[in-house]
């Protein structure tokens, strides 16, 4: 969906339960609505969130790897392992993500002190100056979508998706 018809997506979660309820109204359709929701509303912030990102010319695993180094506080560094764990990627995605950050000058890789088999990837001067500033845009962005909501809904909202994710399996 395109950033400039999200207005829409109520309207258009509306017609397709609608439509699934009149050919189908032996399925779970509200639930199946719920879920629809969710995906869509991800979605939908996925895509305003990602605006900062196209601008950056990093993607979206680009930039989990450099906000997960920065999370770390000085030295903003970590292991491969650790991204991993954080990071929903593959080793070989991993390594090709690292090697296209390292290539922008944005990560260096270097062996650890304590074990020279083991790697160590760091954040530069210049990838922790791009991820504080990406990191401030997308967080304003999240207190400006989440302005419409009380502390309180907000505690609630979380907690229900909290509950929702432990049902997935």
């Amino acid at each position: 969906m395109a950033i400039n018809n999200l207005n829409r997506f109520p309207d258009l979660l509306a017609r397709v339960t609608e439509q699934w309820q009149a050919q189908r109204p032996d399925l779970p359709v509200a639930e199946a609505g719920l879920i629809g929701c969710i995906l869509g509303v991800a979605a939908n912030l996925e895509d305003l969130g990602g605006v900062a990102l196209k601008e950056a010319g990093l993607s979206q695993r680009e930039h989990d790897v450099l906000a997960c180094l920065r999370r770390q506080g000085e030295p903003f560094q970590g292991t491969p392992s650790l991204l991993l764990e954080e990071v929903r990627i593959t080793s070989g995605a991993l390594t090709l993500c690292c090697d296209r950050l390292i290539q922008r000058g944005l990560l260096t890789r270097t062996h650890a002190q304590d074990d020279k088999r083991s790697r160590v990837l760091a954040l530069t001067a210049q990838g922790k100056a791009l991820i504080d500033e990406i990191t401030t845009t997308r967080f304003q962005l999240a207190e400006q979508i989440m302005a419409g909501l009380s502390p309180n809904e907000q505690k609630q909202l979380q907690e229900l998706l909290l509950k929702v994710q432990s049902q997935v399996r």
